[in-house]
């Protein structure tokens, strides 16, 4: 009984040791992924500045997105939170971020952009001479870099939820359907990208950033009897516009919120 008893010991010992190295190991991939990624992310943000603006050092944090996933959280809460929600909050947020890459990849596309046209006609091989992709291309590829993270992030909590005895406080699922019946994120995550006291739209801030910085004009006010080409150009010049600054927003909290889940990873990978 003994011998049975040691046996059995031995074997659950070797169990939860293969574990912790497969989830150290699983972290780590997810960790190098995550700066790999993030590097890819900050060299196309730079060559959109500069193809888009004419300026790789643009930056103005007032233009915001509000349905992009806040990109900073409060400290004290970022500690107290648990593994589980950690991996299931990065699987919700990037798949966020993936389908407004998405919706810009598609824009870019369709829209014959002459700023697009004249910097690949300015410009149509990279240093190592091979031709040089498409933003809308370079923005696929950034997809398919998260499309991985996010499989890896979902097979980590797959693994932990059914590891975990009893189950977490709160129930998590590995897809983002489920994430309707959760509380909301804002209840208990602190965002600073949303300048304070602004109750504006993203839209509206865009749209009044742009036209106090850029020499695109306003939307007129509709006619409905006698309407005239000329604000019709103005609105399409003013939606192409604001397209263009969705995408500069896009990079740049994708960018910031990898570098928040390098973090996180590093933080998992200590622990584990």
């Amino acid at each position: 009984m003994a011998w049975c008893r040691t046996v059995l010991w031995f074997c659950l010992l070797a169990t939860m040791y293969e574990r912790r190295c497969s989830s150290l190991s699983s972290f780590s991939n997810s960790l190098s992924l995550t700066r790999a990624v993030r590097s890819n992310v900050q060299n196309l943000l730079l060559r959109y500045k500069q193809e888009q603006f004419g300026d790789k050092h643009f930056d103005d944090k007032r233009i915001v997105l509000n349905t992009l996933p806040p990109v900073t959280i409060n400290y004290r809460t970022w500690l107290q939170m648990e593994d589980a929600e950690r991996l299931f909050r990065a699987s919700r947020d990037l798949q966020s971020f993936w389908s407004h890459l998405e919706s810009q990849r598609q824009k870019l596309q369709g829209n014959s952009d002459q700023v697009e046209e004249r910097a690949m006609k300015m410009k149509t091989r990279n240093r190592r001479g091979r031709p040089l992709q498409s933003l809308s291309q370079s923005i696929l590829g950034i997809q398919l870099d998260l499309r991985d993270l996010i499989r890896q992030v979902n097979s980590q909590l797959l693994s932990m939820s059914t590891l975990n005895t009893p189950p977490p406080t709160s129930t998590l699922s590995t897809t983002v359907s489920s994430s309707t019946s959760r509380p909301s994120a804002s209840s208990i995550m602190t965002s600073t990208v949303s300048p304070p006291g602004s109750t504006r739209s993203a839209l509206d801030l865009i749209l009044s950033i742009s036209s106090r910085s850029t020499d695109v004009p306003s939307v007129p006010q509709h006619r409905e009897r006698q309407p005239s080409p000329g604000p019709v150009q103005q609105k399409s010049d003013t939606s192409r516009w604001m397209s263009v600054l969705e995408g500069y927003v896009i990079l740049r909290d994708l960018e910031r919120y990898l570098c928040r889940l390098v973090r996180d990873y590093t933080l998992l990978r200590a622990k584990s």
